[in-house]
C-alpha cells in the first residue's frame, strides 16, 4: 500500500505543478489560500505546533491534501507563512493603537498591554510558537522579537517625553517592570488560580490587572501627559 502523498513527493521538479505566486492568484486562489492559513491557526491552537499535520489542516480547511501542497509546498513553509500572517495582523493592531491621537501615555500603554495579554491568552499556541526560539533555543533574532523590540523602543521614547525629569535608567526599569508583569500571566494565565483564585482567562480580571500595572508604574501615574 502506497502512503498518501508518496507519489507527489516522488515526482521530479519538472512534474510538480508550479505554485502560483501572490501576484498571479485570482480571488478564488486567494480565498482558498487564506482558508488554509486560518485552518492552520485553528489546528495549531487545537493540537499544538508539534502535532500539526497536512492531513488535519486539509480536513479543517475543507480541501484535499494536494491543494495544501499546491499552495504552500510543504508543512514547514505553510507554518512559516501562517506565523507571518498572524504576526502581520498583530502588527496592524499595534500600529492602530499607536496611531490614536490621544497624547496621554497611560491610555495608549494600557491598550497595548491589554492587547498583548488578551491576544496571548486567546492564541496560546501561536504565542508559544513565536516565543519558541528565545524560550527554548536562547535565540533572540526572530521576526516577533524584532517587532517587539521596535515597539519597546517606541514606548521608551514616549515615556521619556512624558517624564522628562526622570533618569533614563528609571524610565527603562519602570518600562521593563510593566512589560514583565504582563508577560507572566499572558504565558501562564492559570498560574495563580489554585493559590489565589485568580485566573486571567477572565477578561475583566485581566483588564483590572493591567490598570493596576499602570497605576503602580511610577512614571505613568502622574504628570500632565499621562
Amino acid at each position: 500500500m502506497i502512503p498518501i502523498g508518496f507519489r507527489q513527493t516522488r515526482r521530479s521538479a519538472e512534474q510538480q505543478p508550479r505554485r502560483p505566486q501572490e501576484g498571479e492568484m485570482d480571488q478564488e486562489d486567494k480565498n482558498t489560500r487564506e482558508k488554509i492559513i486560518l485552518a492552520t491557526i485553528e489546528c495549531i491552537e487545537k493540537d499544538g505546533l508539534h502535532a500539526l499535520t497536512i492531513r488535519n489542516i486539509a480536513k479543517a480547511a475543507g480541501v484535499n491534501i494536494a491543494a495544501v501542497n499546491y499552495y504552500f509546498g510543504s508543512k514547514e513553509k505553510l507554518t512559516e507563512i501562517t506565523l507571518e500572517y498572524a504576526l502581520q495582523n498583530f502588527q496592524v493592531d499595534i500600529e492602530d493603537i499607536l496611531s490614536h491621537d490621544d497624547e496621554r501615555l497611560a491610555p495608549v500603554f494600557e491598550a497595548l498591554l491589554v492587547h498583548f495579554l488578551e491576544g496571548g491568552i486567546r492564541y496560546p499556541e501561536i504565542t508559544k510558537a513565536h516565543l519558541y526560539q528565545p524560550l527554548v533555543q536562547n535565540k533572540y533574532e526572530n521576526r516577533f522579537l524584532k517587532l517587539f523590540n521596535t515597539l519597546v523602543g517606541d514606548l521608551y521614547e514616549r515615556c521619556r517625553k512624558a517624564k522628562p525629569n526622570e533618569t533614563e535608567e528609571s524610565v527603562k526599569l519602570s518600562l521593563i517592570q510593566a512589560l514583565a508583569a504582563m508577560i507572566l500571566p499572558m504565558l501562564m494565565p492559570s498560574l495563580f488560580h489554585k493559590s489565589l483564585g485568580v485566573d486571567f482567562h477572565d477578561e475583566r480580571t485581566g483588564r483590572q490587572y493591567i490598570r493596576s500595572i499602570i497605576r503602580n508604574s511610577g512614571f505613568l501615574s502622574t504628570g500632565r501627559n499621562n
